[in-house]
């Protein structure tokens, strides 16, 4: 965090070239999203810079970054003007819900270090958990009400499988297991495809996270 705010100096010496670290932080493109919105982040501006995301959070420029694997989560958030620098690092999937969890943490520390008081962000959390829960749910019901039943595939099973390029994703692989069709895109994301309606296909990941 210091070396973050003090342009790579850490104890008066200079860790990092100078320049590197403000070079990362410059916008490029905007980069709102609702999820931030829900957490009071870039309510006035959202831009992605070089791998750290500038947002406001109550006036303030806030600097930050999450991400994770499977089975972990990491959130860093930056306060530079008050030179405060939050990391929090968990054991849940990267996923939605674990960095709004994580969100509601940074809000709760960084509210208290500005002696703001500040809302009561697991309450929050807990609302919104509820709304994404239940339009995760309408969202279900409205894809199962479009449906259309009895209807079967134009083709035999064989004939989808292939292997599809598209110029930015690279191989999409189709292949035909037990009477199953299964999706493969890189090495990790593999699926059994399931017929849904017509020519469309649910995708039933393997691994899920």
């Amino acid at each position: 965090g210091r070396a973050q705010w003090n342009d790579g100096k850490v104890g008066g010496e200079q860790k990092i070239a100078a320049g590197v670290i403000p070079a990362t932080h410059n916008p490029v493109i905007n980069a709102r999203t609702r999820a931030e919105e829900r957490f009071e982040y870039g309510t006035q501006f959202s831009f992605y810079a070089m791998g750290w995301s500038q947002r406001d959070y109550h006036s303030r420029l806030l600097v930050s970054h999450d991400g994770g694997i499977n089975g972990m989560s990491a959130f860093v958030s930056m306060l530079p003007e008050a030179s405060t620098c939050v990391v929090t690092l968990s054991n849940l999937s990267p996923a939605a819900d674990p960095h709004l969890g994580l969100y509601s943490i940074h809000n709760w520390i960084h509210d208290r270090l500005a002696d703001s008081g500040g809302k009561d962000w697991v309450s929050h959390l807990n609302s919104v958990l509820t709304d994404l829960r239940s339009s995760r749910e309408q969202q279900s019901m409205q894809a199962e009400a479009q449906r259309v039943l009895g209807t079967s595939p134009s083709l035999p099973l064989d004939k989808y499988v292939g292997v599809f390029y598209h110029p930015l994703q690279g191989d999409l692989v189709v292949t035909l297991e037990g009477g199953d069709l299964r999706f493969l895109y890189g090495e990790n994301f593999n699926a059994k495809l399931e017929h849904w309606h017509f020519d469309t296909f649910n995708a039933h990941w393997d691994q899920p996270g």
